[in-house]
């Protein structure tokens, strides 16, 4: 079950990215309703990850290293959004 959710979270991200490359390449509004799903679907598969793994002190510290670099990934792709 715990890999549903890390998996989930890596496509979310993944989608993020060709979402926001889809939007600078081709303008079009639509690839931003796919990002901004895909961008809470990743952060609700990020905590449901946390949560799952709770009892589990290195994983709990993995996330916490992961959790400032996935934050400044979506504020780097809306960053790039927003300079369209």
């Amino acid at each position: 079950m715990k890999n549903n959710f890390k998996r989930n979270l890596y496509l979310s991200s993944a989608i993020s990215l060709a979402a926001m490359r889809g939007f600078l390449i081709t303008g079009r509004e639509d690839f931003l309703n796919h990002f901004d799903q895909s961008e809470e679907e990743a952060h609700a598969a990020f905590d449901k990850v946390q949560q799952l793994t709770v009892d589990n002190p290195v994983q709990q510290r993995s996330l916490m290293e992961l959790k400032p670099v996935r934050t400044k990934l979506f504020q780097f792709l809306r960053y790039r959004i927003s300079e369209k």
